[in-house]
């Protein structure tokens, strides 16, 4: 399936796709570009401003997805389904909990 197929599916399903997320931090990325080029252009205070706003909306839209990557792989832990590691590659606090 091609790329905007995917994205215009993954739009209408639960959940955070990759695609989606990817186009998400495209979106960012580009929205803080027109930023950049628009101070260039007029040295305008204000796109600073509106710069450091959008950098501000892409590190919390990271932080929800880390955050959402932790909570499913606390969910398939407790569910049976996980492989003991987290989402940093060290055992997570139920299997340090089951060790001893």
């Amino acid at each position: 399936m091609s790329y905007f197929k995917n994205l215009w599916k993954s739009i209408f399903e639960p959940g955070v796709s990759p695609t989606l997320a990817y186009s998400a931090h495209v979106a960012c990325a580009l929205l803080c570009l027109c930023f950049v080029g628009l101070y260039i252009g007029t040295r305008s205070y204000h796109c600073l401003v509106l710069l450091a706003i959008s950098l501000a909306m892409w590190f919390s839209l990271i932080w929800f997805l880390m955050e959402l990557a932790h909570s499913r792989i606390e969910s398939d832990m407790k569910n049976g389904k996980g492989d003991g590691i987290t989402l940093h590659g060290l055992p997570s606090k139920a299997d340090k909990a089951k060790q001893g």
